[in-house]
């Protein structure tokens, strides 16, 4: 699960020395099993959906060091990080109340739609070249709430929130589960969010200067770092340690 990191940041994952994780998906009142529920690795191009049985066989590499998100709309999502070290499981879903749904989204709190919409996309989608080329393509689906008193914007959605990144070649589908901005006498004074996240490859003929761009977004990233650590091998990927931390 991704929390307080920029949202379009993103794991290249090598194809070697693939495992398998499988499991069935069932409804926990009924013990029913549930029908194209997506199972993804998170902030991954790596993904898949249950049969009409409810089972689901998912591979992945090493490299990969995400969450298991299951998730089906109308239920609450479950997360599985220990999947290296169990297999063919049950996984019980059940159905999500969303209490905000029951607040009137559209009374008059201060701020109109528009403004809240703007406010959210500058934070949500980020100030670099590639959140500038980056498209939210339901915004109709995300529902926003000022609060005056403590001046602060929420922002939640009960689909995943689809956008397209122009410069990447990517289609982001991002399940929010949070999204807070803060703000303050001169603007915007802090933002946190999390969600998940599962990236889907656009048809693209120019892909080798497409490959360039996300490998340069990569270099230097949150994921750079942690799978550099987790490898031990941040001085051949160019971290070093000093006095003051890393450089």
């Amino acid at each position: 699960m991704t929390k307080y990191l920029p949202l379009f940041l993103f794991l290249f994952i090598s194809i070697t020395h693939s495992q398998t994780f499988s499991g069935t998906v069932l409804d926990v009142a009924t013990n029913e099993p549930l029908e194209s529920v997506s199972v993804y690795f998170d902030n991954t191009t790596i993904g898949t959906s249950t049969n009409d049985k409810g089972a689901f066989s998912i591979e992945f590499v090493d490299a990969v060091q995400s969450t298991l998100v299951i998730s089906f709309l109308g239920y609450e999502k479950v997360f599985i990080a220990d999947y290296r070290t169990k297999n063919n499981i049950t996984i019980l879903l059940k159905e999500s109340i969303n209490e905000l749904d029951a607040v009137v989204i559209d009374a008059d709190d201060g701020m109109s739609r528009e403004l809240k919409m703007k406010k959210f996309k500058r934070e949500f989608l980020g100030k670099s070249e590639n959140g500038k080329s980056c498209k939210i393509l339901n915004e109709n689906d995300i529902k926003l709430r000022y609060n005056k008193r403590e001046k602060t914007l929420s922002a939640w959605s009960n689909i995943p929130i689809l956008v397209r990144n122009k410069n990447l070649k990517y289609e982001i589908s991002f399940e929010i589960i949070d999204f807070e901005i803060t703000l303050g006498n001169w603007g915007v004074s802090s933002v946190s969010y999390s969600g998940t996240s599962f990236f889907n490859d656009l048809d693209t003929k120019k892909k080798k200067r497409i490959s360039k761009n996300r490998l340069s977004t990569y270099e230097g990233s949150v994921q750079h770092f942690i799978r550099a650590l987790f490898n031990k091998q941040l001085k051949e990927n160019g971290y070093v340690f000093g006095a003051k931390g890393f450089v």
